[in-house]
């Protein structure tokens, strides 16, 4: 990068922040930068990203009513994952099963079905992710007087498979418009949530309603999302393999959830071994920083120390989880660490993986902590909730807890590394 990060840590600093208007310091500009939006995804998503506000209110609130289908297409896309495994077990790559489960089970949420199960298109979404992803690092890494001429570049690579993925998204865009036409907006047979959100909120704020506008949106917004998600996923299963101690307890707290409520919102709430696990995955698992910000204006801490506007701050994430004075033996992991506590604060949310605190930075802090954090936590639990529950994991013969792999203050699980899965004979 060719510019400076001032890193920000301790609860007070990170307090600071958290209570900062936007006026103050701004998430997207940051985060706009760094991925060089309006080369790669595009100037009217760089320019005015309102279809973002649907990973806020809107996503959790269609949370309680399509949880079922979203479970349905978890199971789905783990059966389609795991067809060849048996007793004797088949050897696969985490990531990849993590990946494709996410993917679809996002998918089902935006775009709806029958095209979440739709290979092409789903090739085509993490095509988008990795294009964005390495042509930002690639523009980051040159003088901004070139960004110009790489943005140019770069950018028609992107609108390929933009184009590509119009074929799909256009249907949906039309069937829903002629839905709304025929019967006022009742109903949309299937349609994601994401496109029927976007199409309602278009027609109600006059904006227009644009082919290639949506399909960067939507797009876009599998970006900030599966690829977070699946890289917990894939964790998660790693740390099953190597501490296979966990299994049993884990699978006695789903048989107990699932047998008295069956797999919905309410048992995956309940699943508490289930999330202090992957929250502690999380918190070993998680990058060299997060919550950027750039400031917009002078900004002076409440310790003294002054920024100048213009200057680009994160919190010190990795730091902060290893941090001896918050956490008893913080380099060692520990699966119930967050379930294992007092009775009285076993249903203290602080607990949860989806909860802010300044020694848990994992969805950020503040106005600005990841607004889809509660979809996340409900498809992640149900997600490995189904593998443990089902089958065996194991590293292959002589295998290990595989080392992360770093780009900057990026952490990503090892993508290649393989798992051997074997199902059980008592099926959940």
């Amino acid at each position: 990068m060719t510019r400076w990060l001032v890193v920000v840590s301790g609860p007070q600093m990170v307090d600071d922040v958290r209570r900062a208007n936007d006026d103050y310091m701004s998430l997207d500009a940051s985060e706009f930068e760094m991925l060089q939006a309006k080369y790669t995804v595009g100037k009217a998503f760089h320019s005015d990203p309102w279809h973002a506000n649907f990973l806020r209110a809107p996503l959790t609130k269609y949370l309680s009513h399509q949880h079922e289908a979203i479970k349905e297409e978890v199971f789905s896309a783990a059966r389609d994952v795991f067809q060849t495994v048996g007793p004797d077990g088949f050897q696969l790559a985490a990531h990849d099963i993590a990946k494709k489960i996410i993917a679809r089970a996002s998918s089902r949420m935006f775009v709806g079905l029958p095209l979440c199960r739709n290979p092409d298109y789903l090739h085509l979404s993490e095509k988008f992710t990795m294009d964005v992803f390495l042509s930002s690092h690639i523009i980051n890494v040159f003088p901004k007087v070139l960004h110009p001429l790489l943005g140019r570049l770069i950018a028609g690579k992107v609108t390929k498979t933009v184009k590509r993925v119009e074929v799909y998204v256009r249907p949906l865009i039309e069937a829903y418009m002629k839905q709304k036409m025929q019967q006022e907006g009742k109903g949309d047979n299937g349609i994601g949530k994401l496109v029927t959100w976007m199409i309602d909120e278009a027609m109600a704020s006059g904006r227009p309603i644009n082919t290639d506008d949506f399909t960067r949106r939507i797009l876009g917004t599998n970006f900030v999302s599966i690829g977070a998600m699946a890289a917990v996923l894939t964790d998660s299963l790693f740390n099953l393999a190597a501490y296979p101690e966990y299994a049993s307890p884990l699978r006695k707290e789903i048989e107990s959830v699932v047998g008295a409520e069956g797999w919905n919102k309410s048992s995956a709430a309940k699943m508490v071994k289930v999330d202090s696990f992957m929250k502690e995955t999380q918190r070993l698992g998680t990058g060299g920083s997060t919550g950027n910000r750039k400031l917009m204006k002078d900004f002076t801490f409440s310790n003294g120390e002054f920024l100048p506007a213009g200057t680009y701050l994160a919190f010190a994430n990795h730091a902060t989880h290893r941090d001896q004075e918050l956490y008893n033996n913080p380099t060692e992991f520990r699966g119930f660490r967050f379930s294992d506590v007092a009775p009285e604060e076993v249903d203290d949310p602080k607990h949860q993986m989806v909860s802010l605190t300044p020694e848990n930075l994992i969805f950020g802090s503040g106005r600005h902590a990841c607004p889809g954090r509660f979809f996340a936590a409900f498809v992640l639990k149900i997600a490995f909730a189904y593998i443990v529950l089902n089958y065996d994991v194991e590293f292959p013969e002589n295998g290990c807890l595989p080392d992360h792999w770093w780009f900057q203050t990026v952490c990503l699980p090892d993508v290649k590394a393989e798992l051997v899965f074997k199902k059980r004979l008592q099926m959940g």
